[in-house]
């Protein structure tokens, strides 16, 4: 605590702006930004996330220098209390409700993890989603009911951090000691994102770093200080908040948040423009058309309710599984059961909670009824899908362990092609060494068995996150049928050997170096067998840097050539390969390409047509998809195969490998 020297009653009285409802608008319109993003109508629709972001270092601030102004000075404990009591209600709630429905499990939802129930519980989303490696624009790819709370995870972060530092810099220069604190942090930070963004970091850590967004807090919250003690004409607020709003209605249409430029000075203008929009704001009088988009009664409660509808329209949209349907409807529906479901929650739950209104037997049912919940959710959080850690990434770079020397010829009618009757229409990449460390069990094969007189078949599986998240089950159920399996594969890789043309940002350099050694892993491993196993069937498809449509005619010949010089490095020893017709990808995954299933068949079709004597075909649509290859079932025989669409459940992941093994005569 700490006690200020008296001010004058006009500058303490402009200081305790009161309820302003042109910031409540603001917030409206900035929330209605975002549930349009996600619901698929606004391009860039997260920069209302920036103007969220500006307005509370905004508001924040000016709680903060009223309190330092008054007699009783700031108290941090009642400071952090209030926040508490206005953040915890709702996200009980969500977390409630996120917990009922994974119990329900409806079809396509993906029940949280354990990590990002903590996350949720602790305000640390963001440097978990950064510690995981995820990527907030695979969103609509791989959602998440708690994917969101990234952004309230930096703002409390702010709560716990700004007052400490607002405190130590009055108590240095008072109003003057805010600024020039909040002055050199802007500067520091900004220059901090740009340089981030121009030196190669990744997307995820510059978008939900905490350093990288804390400009648009400090922007709202130098204002703040700047013009709290200063009358601001009427018209002059207002012509200041129209031109800010341009500023951001243009950046909801035209930015790119996954491109690297975006984070070198177009979103600190955003902030900046959120800062004076909020300024601007706070002085309308309701007089003028602008005003009254700003100060009306509906975008007035749309506003007082925003923090609900941030809370509980993302997990509305997932439900509806997002880019499936007409986007405008689904807005509408979102928009509409968030506004409602967060209107209840305010008032029933959350107001009350705030304004310390509860009776004395409500209390003790309310703490309760919050313990339950976190005792549910941590109960119904599934395991997630286990990440490429430094061990097993290093396993996967190993080379494969060298071929013994066969003592025994097998039969001739079951020996696969010669390199020499393979045909080679391309000339391969030579392919480079890769890290000489001891592979892991994860990325070998089970021992042979030298007793036999004879080696084990070797089979080679290659390929994507599914046969990534399929690789023990591959070498035990090899195991099983006298087999020696070994896995190459990681998410995200494609038939491409370079960084930029994989599908998962954050294997990129893994899925690199296991493609440069495929023809050295195959040369040593000498596999009789190879199955190349890509599940996932993207729009656009990548190769040699560039993006295509996997329908035209130039994204055939790219997929063409790309499977020409994967084969070519998969056939070094004269295997022969079963490349496997991945089924067509369903739930979120099949949203996000659902024509390019019949694209990549056909590529395939001609890949076999000119590798006819090393290549088959294994359409496992017939095993996954019996009914129709357009319209997968979520079960086959009563076994749920795939967990999300693309990604093979326990039971699945045995089902597809044993039909492989059966179709391959092993």
């Amino acid at each position: 605590m700490t006690t200020a020297s008296p001010r004058s009653d006009a500058e303490y009285n402009t200081l305790a702006l009161g309820h302003r409802p042109g910031l409540d608008g603001l917030r409206g319109w900035a929330v209605i930004a975002v549930v349009a993003f996600h619901s698929g109508v606004l391009h860039a629709g997260w920069v209302g996330v920036d103007v969220f972001m500006a307005l509370s270092g905004y508001l924040i601030t000016g709680v903060l220098l009223k309190d330092l102004g008054s007699p009783q000075g700031l108290r941090l404990g009642h400071f952090w209390m209030r926040r508490a009591r206005r953040l915890l209600p709702g996200l009980v709630v969500l977390l409630a409700a996120v917990a009922v429905l994974s119990v329900v499990a409806p079809h396509g939802w993906p029940t949280a993890t354990r990590r990002e129930t903590l996350g949720a519980l602790t305000y640390s989303t963001n440097w978990l989603r950064i510690s995981n490696r995820q990527s907030y624009w695979e969103l609509f790819t791989a959602p998440s009911a708690l994917d969101h709370l990234w952004s309230l995870a930096i703002e409390e972060q702010f709560y716990l951090v700004w007052p400490l530092v607002v405190l130590a810099a009055w108590r240095f220069r008072r109003r003057q000691g805010v600024i020039w604190i909040a002055g050199v942090a802007i500067a520091g930070l900004a220059w901090w994102q740009i340089w981030l963004a121009g030196h190669g970091a990744s997307i995820e850590r510059i978008y939900v770093g905490t350093d990288t967004r804390a400009p648009a807090f400090l922007l709202g919250a130098v204002f703040m200080a700047l013009m709290s003690t200063r009358q601001v004409r009427g018209e002059t607020a207002r012509w200041c908040t129209a031109a800010a709003l341009v500023v951001i209605a243009v950046s909801c249409v035209t930015l790119d948040g996954q491109a690297a430029a975006t984070y070198q000075g177009p979103l600190l203008v955003v902030s900046l423009a959120g800062a004076i929009a909020a300024t601007g704001a706070a002085r309308l009088d309701g007089s003028r058309l602008l005003d009254r988009l700003l100060t009306g009664r509906l975008i007035g409660l749309v506003g007082r309710w925003s923090y609900g509808i941030y809370l509980f329209h993302w997990p509305i949209v997932v439900l509806m599984q997002p880019n499936e349907g007409l986007a405008f409807a689904r807005f509408c529906v979102v928009l509409g059961a968030s506004i409602l479901i967060a209107a209840t929650s305010y008032h029933v739950f959350e107001h009350p909670v705030l304004n310390q209104s509860l009776r004395g037997w409500q209390r003790p049912t309310v703490i309760m009824c919050g313990f339950a919940v976190f005792v549910t959710v941590v109960v119904v959080a599934r395991v997630p899908i286990q990440e490429v850690d430094a061990a097993t990434a290093a396993a996967l770079r190993a080379p494969l362990p060298s071929a013994p020397a066969r003592l025994t010829t097998p039969n001739p009618e079951d020996s696969p092609p010669t390199s020499s009757s393979v045909p080679n229409p391309v000339t391969a990449t030579t392919a480079t060494t890769a890290n000489t460390a001891t592979a892991s069990s994860v990325a070998t094969v089970a021992e042979t068995t030298p007793t036999t007189g004879a080696r084990r078949q070797r089979i080679l599986v290659v390929g994507d996150s599914v046969v990534y998240g399929l690789r023990e089950q591959f070498v035990s159920l090899g195991a099983k049928r006298d087999l020696d399996v070994a896995v190459r594969a990681a998410p995200g890789c494609t038939m491409s050997a370079r960084p930029e043309d994989q599908n998962n940002l954050f294997a990129t350099d893994l899925c690199s170096t296991i493609r440069l050694s495929l023809r050295d892993d195959v040369t040593r491993f000498q596999p009789d067998r190879v199955v190349a196993f890509l599940g996932g069937m993207w729009n656009p498809f990548r190769w040699q840097g560039q993006a295509f449509d996997p329908c035209s005619t130039k994204g055939q010949a790219a997929m063409a050539e790309a499977g020409d010089q994967y084969l070519a490095d998969l056939t070094a020893n004269g295997a022969s390969i079963a490349l496997v017709i991945p089924p067509k990808m369903g739930g979120d995954y099949g949203a996000s390409a659902p024509d390019a299933a019949p694209c990549y068949a056909q590529a395939y079709s001609g890949l076999q047509t000119r590798w006819a004597q090393a290549v088959t075909l294994e359409p496992a649509d017939t095993l996954i998809c019996p009914v129709a290859a357009a319209t997968c079932l979520p079960d086959v025989g009563g076994v749920v195969v795939r967990s999300d669409g693309l990604h093979f459940t326990k039971d699945g992941g045995e089902l597809i490998i044993s039909w492989l093994f059966q179709r391959m005569n092993l």
